[in-house]
């Protein structure tokens, strides 16, 4: 029975937010980012903390592409629009930016898209992820007829303890939050799970690190462990594939949770990413594995996980392979196909 709020949507950030950004990629992110991955934090955050923009060819060649967002009909933010519809078959190139002006947070899309071509999503992450949820909020509010009085803000100070809960909805399961993690490599998620192991509020990233190596120093034979955050943006985090061996035989042998934990590794047969299919059937139908991908300042390429023998016993493997100065790429192949040579020896032998 709402239909006016006499006073301002606020958004509470206290619980953590805003989150200091400590990487070269996410400090740039709060004025123009090119990428999803890098998008800043705060513990409130919708979609990951980007935008999504949808875009369509035009009816016929020469019209600008058909642009909105993904999951609103509002429009939150400017577009700046450049894409150009070209005759069917001739080839579909998207660049994307988002950059942060006195309009707020601006999308600027160029290049081409053909007649016959599907339409494509585009995520970039937004300059920040509190003022992204509050207009999100106010926008459903508005589609639901309820309108507010005064301008939206977000608030980083603790709510007053007069405060009342109206409603409240939980979020999704902890097994499901772990799939969508593991499927996706969301950097996002990951930091944002480990800023919510620390107990006080106001948390920041080498506190989520180092409430993860308390875990690890638990956990015989792990060796050191060093964690600036719970994604692998911060380039200081240091362990190795012994310390990565123990934390999965450790959790093999959690009868409760390993179901769900082995659940959000992917198969080469019909993993989420196309670029593990490869190897062997072997191979491809007997190992659980999840990929780590670094491009900069070095090239990083990482994968663990499960394996099940040829007698249906279990192992675990880990593989971290570091780049240089003299090897600035390093790619998939490169480290799957020994990968999978190995394993397949030793998925036969046992």
């Amino acid at each position: 029975g709402v239909r006016d709020v006499d006073g301002a949507l606020v958004v509470s950030q206290w619980r953590f937010g805003p989150v200091d950004c400590i990487t070269t990629d996410r400090c740039n992110a709060l004025t123009q980012v090119t990428n999803a991955y890098s998008a800043p934090l705060s513990s409130a955050g919708v979609d990951f903390g980007t935008w999504c923009v949808n875009v369509a060819p035009g009816a016929v060649a020469g019209e600008p592409a058909r642009v909105g967002l993904c999951d609103s009909q509002a429009p939150l933010i400017t577009i700046d629009n450049q894409v150009t519809t070209r005759p069917a078959n001739s080839g579909t190139e998207i660049s994307a930016e988002r950059v942060t002006d006195e309009r707020g947070d601006v999308m600027r899309l160029t290049g081409q898209i053909s007649t016959n071509a599907n339409a494509q999503d585009v995520y970039r992450g937004a300059g920040d992820a509190a003022e992204k949820t509050a207009q999100v909020l106010l926008s459903m509010l508005n589609q639901a007829g309820i309108q507010v009085r005064e301008p939206w803000r977000v608030s980083s100070t603790q709510p007053p303890s007069t405060a009342q809960r109206l409603a409240a909805i939980d979020g999704q399961p902890l097994q499901e939050i772990l799939l969508r993690i593991m499927n996706y490599s969301n950097n996002y998620m990951a930091d944002v799970l480990a800023l919510d192991l620390v107990e006080t509020p106001q948390a920041q990233l080498r506190q989520a690190g180092q409430a993860v190596e308390a875990y690890a120093q638990g956990l015989p034979g792990h060796g050191p462990l060093t964690l600036y955050s719970g994604s692998g943006l911060t380039t200081e985090n240091r362990t190795s594939a012994q310390g990565v061996n123990v934390m999965l035989e450790d959790m093999f042998r959690q009868s409760a949770l390993f179901p769900s934990f082995v659940a959000a590794f992917q198969s080469p047969a019909n993993g989420v990413m196309r670029f593990i299919r490869r190897g062997s059937a072997t191979f491809q139908n007997n190992v659980m594995l999840k990929t780590g991908t670094l491009n900069q300042p070095f090239a990083v390429r990482a994968a663990a996980g499960y394996f099940r023998t040829a007698e249906g016993r279990w192992g675990v493997f880990s593989v971290l392979v570091n780049g240089n100065g003299s090897t600035p790429y390093l790619s998939w192949p490169e480290v799957l196909d020994p990968l999978s040579l190995d394993l397949d020896a030793m998925i036969l032998a046992n």
